[in-house]
């Protein structure tokens, strides 16, 4: 596989990276608040942005944010990917705390060529979340059709670990207010032909089974 990701330099891949963590659903990440993320001025990132929109990576809307194009989320979800796969290992295999983990991640997430991730992904025996419990991204068709499936096709008793929510803005707002959302543990409580009942910590949620089947989760067994 190529390593799309090496054509960009570690800062734009930071830029990427930082808008994918911090935004809210869809909505435009406001330059403030990248700003802030980033450590650096409001001026600094303005002008780094609309480089980034030169290269059809992100979108910039004046008073409103930053948006990734469809090239930028693929970028960042690979970049994001690496991140968190590296969490995984120094805090579970070598026993590294969390903060010191992340930032050891931060250096490693750049030099990791994609047979590398696999690999490593392969070696902890694909982790849906990282140490603290954010989703490792859902490559989509990238993705091992084995180990993310539909909500839906979970029996009653069976877990998993939700990882991607393929619904419209409105739905994934319900869904994250009763605590669906990547990263969130679930226990599937019953299955019937029109909805799902599932748990997630002490909530009950009734999901539509059309819903259902657009919640990739990665079953626990």
């Amino acid at each position: 596989m190529i390593d799309i990701t090496s054509a960009y330099s570690e800062n734009v891949q930071m830029y990427l990276v930082s808008i994918l963590r911090i935004r809210e659903e869809e909505a435009p990440v406001s330059l403030p608040d990248l700003a802030k993320e980033l450590s650096i001025s409001t001026a600094a990132v303005n002008e780094m942005c609309r480089k980034l929109e030169e290269q059809d990576l992100l979108r910039y809307r004046p008073y409103a944010g930053v948006s990734l194009t469809r090239e930028g989320e693929n970028l960042a979800k690979l970049i994001l990917r690496k991140h968190r796969l590296w969490e995984v290992f120094l805090v579970h295999k070598l026993g590294y705390d969390y903060q010191a983990a992340h930032e050891t991640a931060c250096q490693l997430e750049h030099a990791t060529p994609p047979h590398l991730a696999d690999r490593l992904e392969s070696y902890l025996e694909r982790p849906a979340v990282n140490p603290q419990g954010e989703p490792i991204p859902y490559l989509g068709e990238e993705a091992d059709a084995a180990s993310n499936m539909p909500l839906s096709l979970l029996s009653p008793g069976e877990e998993a670990v939700v990882i991607h929510l393929e619904e419209d803005q409105a739905v994934a707002s319900f869904l994250r207010a009763n605590e669906i959302k990547p990263g969130s543990h679930a226990v599937i409580l019953a299955s019937g032909k029109e909805n799902v009942l599932v748990r997630v910590n002490a909530r009950q949620t009734t999901i539509n089974r059309d819903i259902a089947e657009r919640i990739r989760v990665k079953p626990l067994r």
